[in-house]
């Protein structure tokens, strides 16, 4: 990575969840402009990421979600972290359970559950999408 990007440490709660995206938007499209077709799955991926943390992460306190975003000559990597009780721990809402194996299709994706959980998002081969 170029060492360009963003850090955000924002409190587990739905409403901080579009502010997050948007964040992650702008650097998209400040460092790859013409990535209009990889920009709806980054949306989503890091959307799902997120609610996850706001959903499932902390089911007795309130938490924070951590996100950091870079870009290099060809990707954007983006990780979302939470202090929480991992993805083993059963959730009060369990959902569809369809959220990781979606980050899974839009994102090279990477999942760790050490002192919470981090997902890892990675969206290459975005130079490419500049050629005209």
């Amino acid at each position: 990575m170029d060492g360009t990007g963003i850090q955000k440490r924002v409190p587990a709660t739905a409403d901080q969840v579009p502010h997050l995206r948007h964040a992650v938007l702008r650097l998209l499209d400040d460092h790859f402009p013409d990535a209009d077709g990889t920009r709806q799955d980054v949306a989503l991926a890091v959307t799902e990421a997120c609610t996850n943390i706001v959903l499932h992460a902390y089911p007795t306190h309130p938490g924070e979600i951590t996100l950091s975003a870079a870009t290099d000559a060809d990707a954007l990597l983006v990780e979302v972290h939470d202090d929480g009780v991992g993805i083993a721990t059963p959730s009060r809402h369990p959902g569809l359970g369809m959220g990781i194996s979606l980050m899974h299709r839009l994102a090279d994706t990477h999942i760790t559950t050490h002192h919470g959980t981090t997902v890892q998002l990675r969206f290459a081969r975005l130079a490419a999408t500049t050629a005209g």
